[in-house]
């Protein structure tokens, strides 16, 4: 399987797609800094999702 970085992961679509890509079995290294464009609890749920996903 392939290692995948992807910018703004606590985003909703970058989430998304790292979501599908961990489902496949895939590598994600996520980044993003955490900025309050919008509610910052929001993008760490987001994130703590993805950290569940079975490996």
């Amino acid at each position: 399987m392939a290692v995948y970085l992807l910018t703004g992961v606590a985003g909703f679509i970058a989430s998304e797609v790292a979501g599908f890509l961990l489902a496949d079995g895939h590598t994600v290294v996520g980044v993003d800094n955490l900025n309050d464009a919008y509610d910052v609890r929001l993008k760490q749920w987001r994130l703590a999702q993805l950290g569940s996903k079975p490996e």
